[in-house]
């Protein structure tokens, strides 16, 4: 049997970020292999930055199509991804990119295999996934953590998961400038974002270093929803800061070959995030001999980063600790050099691209050998609440909502902010359209405040959320939940605005009043 294409889905368009990256890159280099590749970009609506069509390979097939969100769109993409069959399908990011391909497994299961990669560790992630199993022929998470949950969750396809990290690029052995007298060089490069990247720290990183006496400069290399925001704060630490030769400065997004050049000025890279599958950035300065100065997130990061042997790490949102480990670098209390040849050697052992890329055909080979899998006629195509508890969405939800708005009513607790803005949030919007309390607007941490707009209610950031006027604000996440409390019920309370949380510490799938627990 010839090979079948392989289609590419990327459901955000070719927006800023790992995952294109990955995308780009595996597309590129399959087609360098003699393989008939389609990268298919959908309209996202979003006004996330997006790669240049140009980056893509010529021998690769760009393919445009409809959004993914609405019904309409799905319909209109399906019709697309019927012209490509036969093809082994690579959906991304989204439980709707699944559902098309439930779809075409449905009506056409000869001609269509699916692989599943598990890019974040997040239930969101892990629920789709779950969901949609029946159409996967192989799964591939890119790191231990994302490895150990997909098997806990299917154990019954534990011969299908396969685990197999990014890989990148490793560039010949170059001298690098030892830090000497000089300020220590750091960079963030990637997506500009505040809910997962935590990138309005670094501002503070540059106050607390600043206060510390350690002189540095702060690159910052990328785009997205919170690159307007950055700017804004940047430019007010400018003239604050006691030592003028340390300096902070965002730059828009590079491509993938001038990324280098950055790795190469560099000491060391920052990785402030709460939530990581296993980041390529991350690998990438590794490799070229960047020093990581990473937070201590579930998934990846321990899979190739030793604590004060091949980088630094520190706990989850706490910029004390990160201003101390660059501290513990620029001051030689860290042997940087020997971190350096130590990371290097690291991503070199851990993720060579080629040892990467052939995994991953002979993984996209056994999935095309594989017998079809159809999709169960009886099982909804489209993930949602009732189906599945998307997004992490227990089956409750839509009830423990309705409740706890009822009571707020009762109490004359209005008007009222929803803070999320995403899955969670749009899963339960019938409840929040026939809200009996007035919805103020929704407070969000990972978008552009600015002109964003929800159903007609403005977004804006959790510092301006008194600007809603709210009496109530109500938590619309069951992953983040307990950490958005802890982050913000001080602050919220000192502004005389109460924070409900949904859950609490009930197990998701406990039924019953709200009240007990939803006032934390």
């Amino acid at each position: 049997m010839s090979p079948w294409p392989i289609t590419i889905m990327l459901p955000h368009g070719l927006a800023v970020g790992g995952v294109t990256t990955w995308a780009v890159q595996l597309a590129g280099a399959l087609a360098e292999k003699g393989r008939e590749v389609r990268v298919v970009v959908h309209e996202d609506g979003s006004n996330y930055a997006q790669l240049p069509a140009a980056r893509i390979a010529p021998a690769v097939r760009l393919v445009h199509a409809a959004g993914l969100t609405t019904a309409t769109g799905r319909q209109e993409a399906l019709r697309a991804y019927r012209r490509l069959l036969p093809t082994v399908l690579l959906p991304n990011l989204l439980a709707e990119g699944y559902a098309v391909a439930a779809s075409l497994a449905l009506t056409l299961p000869e001609e269509v295999r699916v692989v599943a990669w598990n890019h974040s560790d997040n239930a969101y992630d892990y629920t789709y996934l779950a969901y949609y199993e029946p159409i996967v022929q192989q799964f591939v998470p890119v790191s231990r953590r994302c490895t150990e949950e997909l098997a806990c969750r299917m154990p019954a396809r534990i011969d299908a998961i396969h685990h197999v990290p990014y890989g990148v690029h490793v560039p010949p052995p170059q001298d690098r400038e030892a830090l000497g007298e000089r300020p220590i060089r750091l960079v963030y490069a990637g997506r500009m974002e505040q809910a997962g990247k935590r990138v309005l720290g670094y501002v503070d990183l540059a106050r607390a270093l600043d206060a510390r006496g350690v002189r540095f400069e702060l690159r910052l290399v990328g785009d997205g929803p919170q690159a307007g925001e950055l700017r804004r704060r940047i430019a007010a630490l400018a003239g604050t800061l006691r030592h003028a030769e340390n300096r902070v400065w965002l730059e828009p997004a590079v491509s993938h070959e001038r990324i280098a050049s950055v790795w190469q000025w560099a000491d060391a890279a920052l990785l402030n995030s709460t939530r990581e599958g296993f980041s390529i950035s991350m690998v990438e300065s590794m490799a070229a001999g960047c020093v990581p100065i990473v937070s201590r997130v579930a998934s990846g990061v321990d899979d190739i980063v030793i604590d004060g042997q091949t980088g630094l790490t520190f706990p989850v949102d706490d910029i004390d600790a990160l201003a101390d480990c660059v501290a513990r670098l620029a001051r030689g209390e860290a042997d940087w050099r020997k971190m350096s040849d130590a990371a290097c050697g690291a991503a070199r052992r851990h993720c060579d691209y080629d040892q990467f890329l052939g995994r991953v055909m002979h993984i996209l080979d056994e999935a095309q050998a594989g017998p079809p899998r159809a999709w169960p006629i009886d099982r909804p195509l489209v993930m949602n609440a009732t189906t599945s508890g998307c997004g992490g969405l227990p089956t409750d939800a839509a009830g423990r909502l309705e409740r706890l708005l009822e009571s707020l009513a009762q109490r004359g607790e209005e008007p009222v902010a929803i803070f999320g803005a995403g899955r969670h949030t749009r899963a339960l919007a019938d409840v929040w359209a026939r809200s009996p309390v007035r919805i103020a607007g929704v407070i969000d941490d990972g978008y552009e405040q600015n002109g964003s707009r929800l159903w007609g209610w403005p977004i804006v950031t959790p510092e301006a959320a008194a600007a809603l006027g709210p009496r109530a604000v109500v938590i619309s996440s069951r992953m983040h939940e307990a950490e958005i409390y802890e982050r913000h019920q001080a602050r919220f309370s000192a502004a005389g605005m109460t924070l409900y949380r949904l859950y609490g510490d009930m197990p998701a799938e406990r039924t019953g009043a709200v009240e007990d627990a939803a006032k934390a």
